[in-house]
């Protein structure tokens, strides 16, 4: 789990946080094979497993996380936000099953950065560029989402100004 503040409009970054959680393979947890190939490759399944190894209640340490994470929200002043990335639908989800409490700590709208991406694309006719994700964990999905965000907003601003 990955948690970035940031001052709009200027898109700089205010503070950022992380979580690992404990999982351990056939848990009850269907993951599609592309993604668990994909978090095989960048380590965290074996975080995630470690964790797992170590913590006897699971739960414990999900819990704790959850507790740190909400606090982060607090004192960053970020209560009520809304969840942002480019699959946050999935992320509710995630949190909604794994984190329910910081779930309900965040507004209820959800904020789609593939929207600007797609916004773009009709207007000019062409998909703008889209940069390869820097890792798949949760921190740099969180900062490739910020930047993306970032590049589309300058577009647009250029775009109301008559610039374009």
């Amino acid at each position: 789990v990955g948690v970035v503040v940031v001052d709009t409009p200027t898109f700089e970054v205010v503070a950022k946080t992380n979580a690992v959680l404990p999982f351990k393979r056939g848990q009850g947890t269907k993951i599609h094979p592309k993604v668990l190939a994909m978090h095989e490759a960048n380590g965290l399944w074996a975080e995630c497993e470690a964790l797992y190894k170590q913590q006897k209640g699971q739960e414990s340490i999900r819990f704790n996380e959850e507790q740190r994470l909400i606090q982060f929200l607090h004192v960053h002043g970020a209560v009520d936000s809304q969840l942002a990335g480019f699959k946050p639908g999935f992320d509710r989800n995630f949190l909604r099953h794994y984190m329910p409490k910081l779930e309900r700590e965040l507004h209820y709208r959800d904020f789609d950065c593939n929207t600007f991406w797609l916004l773009q694309s009709y207007i000019t006719g062409e998909s703008p560029k889209r940069e390869k994700p820097a890792s798949h964990r949760a921190l740099d999905d969180c900062m490739d989402a910020i930047k993306a965000v970032e590049n589309h907003f300058e577009f647009f601003c250029k775009l109301v100004k008559g610039e374009l």
